[in-house]
């Protein structure tokens, strides 16, 4: 009986945010935070949920170092660009799709993040109009020498209020990107 009733309050919190999604998405952007009718809700409700950040898999991310090696000191630049659609499944069950065209994604924040041995240096940038953006990492003095691999987050809040944020967002791993020497 226990397992029944868990089940029905657990359908019913995942109705209860699908309303609240659709009535937010809906909501006009000019309401501010105190009137948006959701907020106590969501404090009792959802505070330990994973119901607040919907993300959306639809950027295709590219990223590439701009030399094939640097050395310790020296500013690593990489070369990301961003594109939508995503060449999956935006939904995230990792099936392949391939996009019958591209457009470049404007203002999206990209993260890169350098791996070199146990030592993790990261990067930042805002792509421009045509999607591209020239993030720099600096190798600082500790980091050893040796083979980079890298990584880059590309996301974008699309919608936030209290209740909910939706955020579009993209993933891309190189490894043996470049060659850091002393």
């Amino acid at each position: 009986m226990r397992m029944k009733l868990r089940g029905a309050r657990r359908a019913g919190a995942v109705l209860a945010a699908a309303a609240v999604l659709s009535t937010l998405l809906a909501a006009p952007a000019s309401s501010s935070a105190s009137t948006i009718p959701c907020r106590a809700w969501v404090g009792r409700h959802l505070a330990n949920s994973n119901f607040d950040i919907v993300q959306v898999q639809t950027f295709y991310v590219t990223a590439k170092p701009m030399a094939k090696s640097y050395k310790i000191g020296q500013v690593a630049k990489v070369k990301a660009v961003v594109t939508r659609p995503a060449h999956e499944d935006p939904t995230g069950n990792g099936i392949p799709v391939d996009p019958p065209t591209s457009v470049p994604a404007e203002g999206v924040n990209v993260g890169v993040g350098v791996r070199v041995g146990a030592v993790f240096l990261p990067g930042y940038g805002v792509t421009d109009a045509n999607g591209e953006v020239t993030v720099p990492i600096k190798l600082m003095p500790y980091t050893p020498a040796g083979i980079a691999d890298l990584e880059a987050f590309a996301w974008k809040n699309d919608a936030e209020s209290p209740c909910l944020t939706l955020q579009e967002d993209g993933y891309t791993q190189v490894a043996h990107a470049f060659t850091v020497k002393k």
